[in-house]
């Protein structure tokens, strides 16, 4: 069996690349203003081109967070896959879903820990955006059953170095 090679969907994933500053605006229930983190994020393609792996750092101690995500595009499901790991839970946070037909804007479903409610799993959806060649977003939204949807975090993205 040949090892799979990299499909246009796969390569959409190089936009997303490079060493970025950011800053995360995680919403406060009942505060009017988000709580801004300034941090830096690493993506680099690896096993061929097929996986997008990203690295996130953010605040300083003792507050610091650190998460390691991956993203790539399952040719049998045709979506595009995720997972993101970071010490806020021992469960592996899963999500897969579409790029829009601009191939800039790529939405997922999945589920994480509902950190405002009960702390059981809630649906989630994650955009990824690029805005320009050097900038992109993240947001993170509370899709919960029968709920307002809620933003609960938005990362902007400004490339430090071109790689």
């Amino acid at each position: 069996m040949a090892p799979p090679h990299p499909t246009p969907e796969h390569q959409l994933l190089q936009q997303f690349v490079g060493t970025f500053d950011t800053v995360t605006e995680f919403a406060i229930p009942g505060s009017d203003k988000p709580f801004l983190v300034p941090g830096r994020e690493t993506c680099r393609l690896d096993m061929g081109g097929l996986w997008l792996v990203f690295d996130l750092e953010s605040g300083e101690p003792p507050t610091n967070f650190r998460g390691h995500g991956l993203m790539g595009f399952d040719t049998q499901k045709q979506k595009f896959v995720g997972v993101w790991v970071d010490p806020s839970t021992s469960a592996l946070q899963l999500s897969e879903g579409d790029a829009d037909a601009t191939g800039k804007v790529i939405t997922m479903r999945g589920t994480m820990p509902d950190y405002f409610q009960s702390g059981s799993p809630t649906v989630t959806r994650q955009v990824s955006r690029i805005v320009d060649a050097d900038t992109k977003e993240f947001e993170v939204w509370r899709d919960a059953e029968g709920q307002e949807s809620l933003r609960i975090a938005l990362i902007r993205y400004r490339r430090r170095l071109h790689t």
